[in-house]
């Protein structure tokens, strides 16, 4: 009986000490997701695949409700726009197109894209 105690403890410890990195790995991984336009779907898959290579600490990551995979990615999503922002009035000219599309669940949704002209690196 003891021994299971034991092990049970020894990992709500190890839980205890690699939260913040384990956290830390998961919105990383999330905002790779995000920079390379890959659905917000694989997510579970990315982590799934971190533990494959070694990363045994992700195993203690246990959220995946929808609820809060919908807060890292909108948590994302508002520091990756804030960073848009004031490059977009920075720059010499910009452009905006919004269009309504409708998901699976027939939910309407205004998407609106924007490009611009960095001077600094001479792209758009």
């Amino acid at each position: 009986m003891l021994g299971r105690v034991a092990v049970f403890h020894d990992e709500v410890q190890e839980r205890k000490i690699v939260k913040d990195d384990v956290m830390f790995k998961a919105y990383y991984g999330a905002y790779w997701l995000v920079k390379k336009e890959i659905s917000n779907r694989k997510f579970q898959s990315l982590l799934d695949f971190l533990k494959f290579l070694g990363l045994n600490e992700m195993e203690h990551f246990q959220y995946f409700s929808a609820g809060f995979m919908r807060e890292i990615f909108l948590a994302l999503g508002s520091a990756l726009l804030d960073k848009l922002l004031e490059r977009v009035k920075k720059a010499y000219c910009y452009s905006l197109l919004t269009k309504e599309v409708t998901d699976v669940s027939v939910l309407e949704m205004f998407v609106t894209f924007i490009q611009y002209f960095d001077k600094r690196y001479r792209e758009s």
